[in-house]
């Protein structure tokens, strides 16, 4: 069932992205870039993520977290934004219409 539903995110972030061509690049890049961000924080600073590793369906291994240095912060960091893709495309192809529109309403002022 993980195939199917991959590859409807997948399609919804294309067809997106497609849609909305540079902008739609902008606001995936910058959601992705503050999630994994925030990734890092969250595994850096210790803060439980194993809840939100079960609900997207990851199970994290046991592991003494004490024991992490800034590479290994840094891979569960990356494991655990790959993780939860699935809801981060949801939002950002709402995000990506409204960026699109501000961003059209901010050239043609410009203009």
């Amino acid at each position: 069932m993980a195939g199917p539903v991959r590859g409807r995110v997948g399609q919804r972030l294309q067809e997106t992205l497609l849609r909305y061509g540079q902008v739609g690049l902008v606001v995936h890049f910058c959601l992705s870039s503050v999630s994994l961000v925030s990734c890092f924080f969250a595994v850096r600073h210790q803060l439980p993520v194993e809840k939100l590793l079960d609900f997207v369906g990851a199970s994290p291994q046991n592991h003494d977290d004490s024991s992490l240095g800034l590479g290994s912060s840094m891979v569960m960091a990356f494991v655990l934004h790959k993780a939860i893709m699935p809801l981060r495309v949801p939002v950002t192809v709402a995000v990506t219409p409204l960026a699109a529109s501000v961003w059209a309403r901010l050239s043609r002022a410009a203009r």
